[in-house]
C-alpha cells in the first residue's frame, strides 16, 4: 500500500535568480521541510522575515540592476509572503498600483482568510501570464499525489473542465479547506498549487524587475 505523500516539497525544481541576495533567500525558503500552510499563523522564519524587511529592495537584486522598481517591490512582497509574513507583504503590495501588486494583494488576503477581499483584488488582475502556467501545471501536480482520493480527482478534473485557471475558484477551494470540508490529499494539492503560484509570480515579477521578457 502506497504511503500518503502529503508533507514534503517532493521533487520540485529549484528556482534560479542569478547570484543575487534573492537567490540566497529563495534557497532558504525552498529548504523548508514542508509546504507553507494555506492560512499561516505567523512568519515561518522570523529571522529571515526581519532580514528581508530590513534590506533595501534594490540591494536584494545586487549585482543585477533594477529597471522596474514597482516590479522589484512585488518580488519583495512575494518572498515575504512565501515566508508567511503576511503583514509586511501587505504593507508593500497595498502601495503597488500594478497588476502584480493586485495579484500579491489577492494571495495575501486569501492566505489571511479574508476570502471576499481576495476575490476583490483578483478581479483587478483580470488576466495574467501566470494563470496559463498554473492551468498547465495543475494536472501534473495532482498526479504526483499518491494515493489520489475521490475528492482530489474531482477538484483536478473540475479545473480541466473549466479549461483555465480561476483565481476566484481557488479562493473557494482554500475556503473549503479552512472549513475542514476537504480531505488531506486535497489540502495537500491546494498547498502545492499555492507554492507553485507564489514561485511563478515571484519569477514573473523578477523578470519584469530586470527588464527581461513579458
Amino acid at each position: 500500500m502506497a504511503t500518503p505523500q502529503y508533507t514534503s516539497l517532493g521533487g520540485m525544481e529549484k528556482s534560479s535568480f542569478f547570484y543575487t541576495k534573492i537567490a540566497l533567500i529563495v534557497e532558504r525558503l525552498e529548504d523548508h521541510e514542508s509546504l507553507p500552510e494555506l492560512q499561516p499563523t505567523g512568519s515561518y522564519d522570523s529571522d529571515l522575515a526581519e532580514e528581508i524587511s530590513e534590506t533595501e529592495t534594490v540591494d536584494l537584486f545586487m549585482p543585477i540592476g533594477v529597471k522596474d522598481t514597482d516590479a522589484a517591490a512585488a518580488v519583495k512582497a512575494g518572498i515575504l509572503l512565501w515566508n508567511d509574513d503576511l503583514k509586511m507583504s501587505h504593507e508593500i503590495c497595498q502601495g503597488l498600483e500594478t497588476i502584480e501588486g493586485s495579484y500579491w494583494h489577492g494571495i495575501m488576503h486569501r492566505r489571511e482568510g479574508d476570502f471576499s477581499n481576495a476575490k476583490h483584488w483578483f478581479a483587478k488582475v483580470v488576466d495574467h501570464p501566470v494563470y496559463q502556467k498554473m492551468f498547465d501545471n495543475a494536472a501534473t501536480l495532482a498526479e504526483e499525489i499518491i494515493p489520489a482520493t475521490d475528492q482530489l480527482k474531482f477538484h483536478s478534473s473540475a479545473m480541466q473542465r473549466v479549461g483555465k485557471w480561476s483565481p476566484e475558484g481557488f479562493v473557494d477551494w482554500c475556503e473549503s479547506a479552512a472549513n475542514d470540508s476537504v480531505d488531506k490529499a486535497c489540502e495537500y494539492f491546494f498547498k502545492k498549487l499555492q507554492i507553485e503560484e507564489i514561485r511563478l509570480l515571484i519569477d514573473h515579477s523578477y523578470q519584469l524587475s530586470i527588464g527581461y521578457g513579458y
